[in-house]
């Protein structure tokens, strides 16, 4: 869930987001069980930023493959209409290009929708691991 204060995507499960905006009661709490601030200092003195676009705390891996798989569900398609179409024309071993075809819608989107969930499962183990790092912060 995006929390509506800082845009940071949080887990389902979360309660509250690092910048101390509790979801149940839809407002900020200030006190001490909040996180670090966003701007902290490495050992060079440097100022560093958590949280936010630029270090990765807000993925946009899930969006992406989601768009990539109906991106690609609509070109596996299109490749097997084009194969039927093509064995629909021939005289002999049409049917042959035809049930391709149909294997290729069939079989190329099921085959391209499980690579992709597998993609996505992949990069849901990062947001898992922030909510974890987020309870063992809470302790």
């Amino acid at each position: 869930m995006k929390c509506p204060n800082c845009g940071l995507i949080n887990p389902e499960s979360a309660q509250r987001c690092d910048c101390g905006y509790n979801f149940d009661k839809g407002l900020v709490i200030k006190g001490e069980n909040v996180d670090k601030p966003l701007e902290t200092k490495d050992e060079t003195n440097q100022k560093i930023y958590k949280g936010g676009f630029l270090s990765f705390h807000i993925m946009l891996s899930g969006l992406l493959i989601k768009i990539l798989y109906i991106v690609g569900m609509v070109v596996i398609t299109i490749g097997g209409i084009i194969v039927i179409y093509q064995g629909s024309d021939m005289y002999r071993d049409g049917e042959a290009f035809v049930l391709g075809g149909i294997a290729v819608i069939i079989f190329g989107n099921l085959l391209w929708r499980i690579l992709c969930e597998g993609c996505i499962v992949i990069f849901s183990l990062h947001e898992t691991t922030l909510s974890i790092l987020k309870e063992l912060k809470r302790k």
